[in-house]
């Protein structure tokens, strides 16, 4: 686990990456959990630090977002256990109890995210009779505008920091993504497609969900996705070096049991 002023040093650092974007409309804050190659690993641990941030040449090549899937599977029970008690209504459904206070809502959902155009079609798939429904969500344009990458030494996973302006482009929702041309490595993932198993764990009080993401990409690759996410209705008051050091700090206590488990 982090200690106290480890967890100041990385709130302060990334509040003063992010504070020139606050009055930027449609901002996305998420924090991301990385796997690093021992290569690096090495490097950094010769620092001495607990934390130290990664610079964009040494993660070349050396970091991939996602944790392996014993430790997916490991977060996810952790978060099940802070979850809302349900309730039967009269109908003998079952609904949150809400009220409940500092408990997690879960909710799950099976999407699918097509890049094309410099834009990001976000479906939801349902099963209906049998087969596979998908119903257009959204379409988003996204533009990174701040990016941070820490070891840490007393986790198992690097934590990546972003800030990014997502616009909509289509509220009406009704628009199909063009069809996927083939894929070209050297432009980025023209044509890309992610289909996404997601549990969502969300935490009104504190602004913040966690998103535990099953992912599956049409080159078949398989990852396992883990990102905590504000969820702010006035981010220039609500997004403070406060609100992002409390976040850190949970992280950092859901995360420190893997490590203890390890040490076993």
């Amino acid at each position: 686990m982090l200690t106290n002023s480890d967890i100041d040093a990385l709130a302060l650092s990334v509040y003063t990456r992010i504070e020139k974007h606050l009055s930027v409309d449609h901002l996305e804050f998420e924090l991301r959990l990385c796997l690093y190659k021992s290569a690096l690993i090495q490097t950094l641990a010769k620092k001495k630090k607990t934390v130290v941030p990664v610079s964009t040449q040494q993660l070349k090549g050396n970091m991939t977002v996602g944790v392996s899937e014993p430790h997916f599977l490991r977060l996810k029970e952790q978060l099940e256990a802070q979850t809302a008690e349900e309730e039967t209504r009269p109908d003998g459904a079952k609904r949150a109890k809400l009220e409940t206070s500092g408990s997690l809502i879960r909710s799950y959902k099976v999407l699918e995210d097509v890049f094309c155009n410099n834009n990001r079609y976000t479906y939801l798939i349902e099963k209906e009779a049998g087969k596979e429904v998908k119903t257009l969500q959204e379409v988003i344009n996204k533009k990174r505008l701040t990016c941070d990458d820490f070891y840490v030494s007393q986790l198992p996973y690097g934590i990546r920091i972003n800030l990014n302006e997502e616009r909509l482009r289509d509220s009406t929702a009704t628009t199909p993504a063009p069809p996927p041309p083939p894929l070209d490595d050297s432009k980025g993932p023209t044509g890309f497609t992610r289909k996404k198993e997601r549990f969502t764990f969300t935490d009104k009080d504190s602004c913040l969900c966690f998103d535990l993401t099953k992912v599956t990409t049409n080159n078949k690759s398989v990852s396992y996705e883990v990102e905590v996410e504000g969820m702010f209705t006035n981010p220039k008051e609500q997004l403070n070096k406060e609100w992002i050091r409390a976040t850190v700090e949970r992280v950092s206590e859901w995360l420190s049991v893997l490590r203890e488990e390890e040490d076993k």
